[in-house]
């Protein structure tokens, strides 16, 4: 039961390390990380390739885009990278801090 508990660890913390990883990588970038998002994400997804997709995108990729998108279309450049910096550096004490309750919580309920 401990591998299992470990491979949900590692699992949980690749996907919460991947989300920080491509928004800092959106910090940097901007719109050219941004575009290449898009160009493998469907507006209109029509079939289950498509929906499969854009869950994988989402799932690892998206919470940067979508921040990125909103902040884009309400201030300037430089209030949008500060508010977005700010934003990012919340999420990630969140994230430290829910993974660190998953893992105690599946130890506590299969240990």
């Amino acid at each position: 039961m401990e591998t299992f508990i470990t491979y949900v660890e590692y699992l949980v913390g690749g996907i919460m390390a991947t989300q920080v990883g491509y928004a800092l990588a959106i910090l940097i970038g901007g719109r050219i990380v941004t575009d290449y998002y898009e160009w493998g994400y469907y507006d209109k997804p029509e079939s289950f390739l498509d929906k499969a997709q854009n869950i994988f995108l989402d799932t690892f990729l998206g919470m940067g885009y979508h921040i990125d998108k909103k902040l884009r279309k309400k201030y300037s450049w430089i209030k949008r990278k500060l508010l977005y910096l700010l934003i990012i550096t919340g999420i990630s004490i969140v994230f430290i801090f829910s993974f660190f309750s998953i893992s105690d919580l599946l130890r506590w309920l299969l240990l």
